[in-house]
C-alpha cells in the first residue's frame, strides 16, 4: 500500500473545497492555551500590590535589621555617657582647654573611646537604614546615608581631638599647636558633627514614608532637632539627647517587631 501526503492545496483542487485556515489545529490551541495563561497572569501581576518587608529573620537582612535596631538606642546612650567624662568648656579656647586637661587624663582618654564608639554605632545605624529603606522614603533615606557617613567620621575626629588635648598635656608649644590644629580642622570637624543629627531625622522622616515609623517618633525627633539648633538651653544637650533616645527605643522596638506602623492601604485593580 502507497501511502501520499496531499497538502491543502491539492484537496482544494480535488474536491473543490478550501480548508480553513482559522480553524484550530493542535498546535493553535496549545499556543491559544499559553496566551490565555500569560493574559491571566500578566491581570493577576496588574491587579496584585506587593508591599516590600524587609526581613526581620535569620538572613542578612534581618541581622542587619536587629544590629541597626540595637545601634539605635546606644548611640544617643554613647551620647549621653560622655557627658559624665567631659571636663572641658566647650565654649572656650583650645589654650584654655589645654589648661583645663590636668588631672582629667583619664577622664580624656575614656572620653575618646566613648566618642569613637559612638562613630562606629553611627555607622551600624546608616547601614540599618540604607536597607530598610527601599521603597517609599528611599530619596530621603539615601540623603540620610550621606550625611551620616559623614557626620560618622565627625563623631570619630572629635574623640581623636581630645586625645590630642591629652597629649600635648605639659608639652611645650602645646598651646600654640593646638590653636594651630583649631584653626585649620575646627570648622571642618564642626560641620561634619552636625551632619549626625540631620541623617538622624532624615532617617526618621524616610521610616515614616516606609510605613516603618509612628508620628510620636517624627514629632519626637523634631523636638531633638529643634534642641539641638537652640543655643542656651537649660540642662545644655541632655535634654535634647534624652528626647531622641526615647524616639530610638521606640524605633528600635517597632523594627524588632518587623510590624508596619499602619496597616497598607489597598491600591485599586488596574482594569
Amino acid at each position: 500500500m502507497t501511502a501520499y501526503v496531499v497538502g491543502p492545496e491539492t484537496i482544494a483542487r480535488s474536491t473543490g473545497r478550501v480548508p480553513r485556515h482559522d480553524a484550530p489545529t493542535g498546535t493553535s490551541l496549545l499556543a491559544s492555551r499559553h496566551s490565555t495563561d500569560w493574559t491571566a497572569r500578566r491581570e493577576h501581576l496588574m491587579t496584585t500590590t506587593t508591599v516590600h518587608t524587609p526581613g526581620h529573620g535569620p538572613g542578612p537582612d534581618g541581622v542587619r535589621r536587629i544590629a541597626g535596631a540595637l545601634c539605635l538606642p546606644a548611640l544617643f546612650v554613647a551620647l549621653l555617657a560622655t557627658g559624665p567624662l567631659d571636663p572641658f568648656d566647650d565654649q572656650a579656647a583650645p589654650a584654655v582647654q589645654l589648661r583645663q586637661v590636668p588631672g582629667h587624663v583619664g577622664l580624656v582618654r575614656a572620653l575618646g573611646w566613648v566618642e569613637l564608639s559612638s562613630a562606629a554605632l553611627a555607622v551600624g545605624v546608616v547601614l540599618c537604614w540604607a536597607g530598610l529603606t527601599r521603597g517609599r522614603g528611599r530619596g530621603v533615606a539615601d540623603v540620610g546615608v550621606v550625611l551620616g557617613a559623614l557626620g560618622s567620621v565627625g563623631l570619630a575626629l572629635v574623640g581623636v581631638h581630645h586625645w590630642v588635648l591629652a597629649a600635648l598635656d605639659g608639652a611645650p608649644g602645646g598651646a600654640a599647636a593646638l590653636t594651630r590644629l583649631d584653626e585649620i580642622a575646627g570648622p571642618g570637624i564642626v560641620a561634619l558633627m552636625f551632619a549626625t543629627p540631620v541623617a538622624l531625622l532624615l532617617f526618621t522622616i524616610a521610616g515614616f514614608r516606609a510605613g516603618l515609623v509612628p508620628v510620636p517618633v517624627l514629632v519626637l525627633m523634631v523636638l531633638f532637632m529643634l534642641g539641638e539648633l537652640t543655643p542656651g538651653l537649660p540642662g545644655g544637650e541632655l535634654v535634647p539627647l534624652v528626647v531622641g533616645l526615647v524616639a530610638q527605643v521606640w524605633t528600635a522596638v517597632a523594627l524588632l517587631r518587623g510590624e508596619p506602623a499602619a496597616a497598607p492601604v489597598a491600591q485599586p485593580a488596574l482594569a
